[in-house]
């Protein structure tokens, strides 16, 4: 009996395949009638930065180039000729006349004609893909995107069910603003930020979580960076609570590149798998990129596809994680990211016990999470988009003020600057091991830095150049009386 209902739908599935008879010479027809048997029988093809790609969902955790991703991740991949050929195989019948025996036979689909549909760049009439969600977001007017599916007006392709998330009202209320606030301040309850739960460190993880949640409607956005004395003081945890709420699965995690070029050659290729949230984890050197800097104010980012001689452009619509110890900006990222610092509270962190497992807690109220992270930014727009003046100037978008202006939260961009102590901080890691040969700790122990002096208006200077050059010196005289001591003894 089954096999006589397989028999049927099979019949059926061919009854309403299209028909593409292979005659030599009609190549241009063929690809025509191949591409419209696609559309027509909705393959999931799709056309990205000059590539026919596909959305994928990982069944298991994978590691490509370095790049780790979880299970359940969704992604973008380029379109490969195999596939293309299956897809045609199930979306049409190709037929070729056999004069050997008078009459028209069923073929496989010749593999020259998906080469050349993959071939035909400017000419395909497949959806423009942008990006894709796994949850409710703005579309970049201001609108609720609430439905899956893919979505003409922005290229987006939504993979949620609607039922998993609780009706978000388009024009919510301050108060409304204000429980979602308190709903987002208790997910992060039990991180310890610096300064307390009201600090602009706390606020910097709520920004944080709001921008992911409507990152793909951004033209652009800043980095966030979180920071702690030593390991084990919960960076990734906040960085895989911002992931999960606004997608659903674990960010893509990425270890920190060892030059500019590396950056620029695995940086396309994030941008190409369209993923929502990217970790640049256990970065130990201060940050500066210009490459970085460029993605996170445009729009757009350019460059050349590894092993092919072509150059792409991609949306850059994605929510840039940095997580390190005593983690530091340089230059102009200084002004292009927010840092997230959480304070060192125990002698042995990874001994804290917490009150609830936060992972699940996220898997449970996920649709309660994200539906209060998207109130904020509604409820911004409802009140008119009132101007904040504590913004970052590379920004024209206040996506870092919604809660600060919403709410009266603390403003995220208001973080205190850092002393940079980076150049003794390396003399002093090269020069420590040297010096502690044969040297008692208790010479070895450093003074205290001094805090930073404040900055003269309208002075460029270095906040506190005495408190970096006192402790190079400091370094200098140590080290020559360890030689000294070493060559005595030997």
């Amino acid at each position: 009996m089954n096999d006589k209902v397989s028999r049927i739908e099979k019949a059926r599935a061919q009854l309403d395949q299209a028909v593409i008879e292979v005659r030599a010479g009609e190549m241009p027809r063929i690809v025509v009638e191949a591409q419209a048997a696609l559309l027509a029988g909705r393959a999931g093809i799709y056309q990205r930065s000059g590539q026919l790609v596909r959305i994928v969902e990982l069944d298991t955790a994978t590691e490509q180039g370095g790049v780790k991703r979880a299970a359940g991740s969704i992604v973008i991949t380029p379109v490969a000729q195999e596939y293309l050929t299956c897809a045609l195989a199930a979306c049409a019948r190709f037929e070729r006349y056999d004069g050997r025996v008078k009459k028209t036979r069923t073929i496989d689909p010749p593999p020259a004609v998906s080469a050349t549909l993959l071939a035909l760049v400017g000419r395909w009439k497949f959806p423009v893909l942008t990006g894709i969600v796994t949850a409710p977001t703005l579309r970049p007017d201001g609108s609720l995107l609430d439905r899956p599916g893919y979505d003409a007006a922005t290229g987006l392709f939504g993979q949620f069910d609607p039922a998993d998330f609780p009706t978000i009202r388009p024009k919510p209320s301050r108060e409304s603003a204000l429980a979602a606030l308190a709903l987002l301040k208790d997910l992060f309850s039990e991180c310890a930020f610096t300064g307390g739960p009201d600090s602009t460190y706390a606020s910097a993880a709520i920004a944080a979580t709001l921008t992911a949640a409507v990152r793909r409607a951004l033209p652009i956005a800043p980095a966030f960076g979180v920071t702690a004395p030593k390991a084990s003081c919960g960076k990734s945890t906040i960085a895989k609570a911002i992931s999960q709420v606004c997608s659903g699965y674990e960010p893509a995690v990425k270890s920190p590149p060892d030059s500019e070029t590396e950056f620029r050659k695995f940086m396309l290729g994030l941008l190409m798998a369209g993923d929502l949230c990217l970790v640049i984890d256990n970065l130990d050197a201060p940050v500066k990129s210009a490459a970085f800097c460029a993605v996170l104010t445009s729009s757009t980012y350019s460059d050349r596809i590894l092993g092919v001689n072509a150059a792409v452009t991609v949306r850059t619509a994605t929510t840039w994680l940095l997580t390190g110890n005593g983690l530091q900006f340089v230059g102009d990222l200084t002004t292009r990211a927010l840092l997230i610092e959480i304070a060192q509270q125990l002698e042995r962190p990874e001994e804290r016990e917490y009150k609830r497992d936060l992972p699940a807690y996220i898997a449970e109220h996920r649709g309660e999470l994200l539906a209060a992270a998207l109130t904020i930014p509604l409820a911004y727009l409802a009140a008119g988009e009132p101007r904040n003046k504590a913004r970052l100037r590379a920004f024209e978008s206040g996506t870092g003020s919604f809660a600060g202006r919403c709410c009266g939260s603390a403003s995220p961009t208001r973080s205190p600057p850092r002393p940079s102590c980076a150049g003794a901080i390396r003399n002093a890691k090269r020069s420590w091991a040297y010096c502690m040969r044969g040297t008692p700790p208790s010479v070895m122990s450093p003074p205290p830095l001094r805090a930073p002096r404040p900055r003269p208006r309208g002075s460029s200077r270095n906040p506190d150049p005495a408190s970096t050059t006192r402790c190079a010196r400091w370094l200098a005289r140590r080290t020559k009386q360890s030689t000294r001591a070493n060559s005595a003894a030997t």
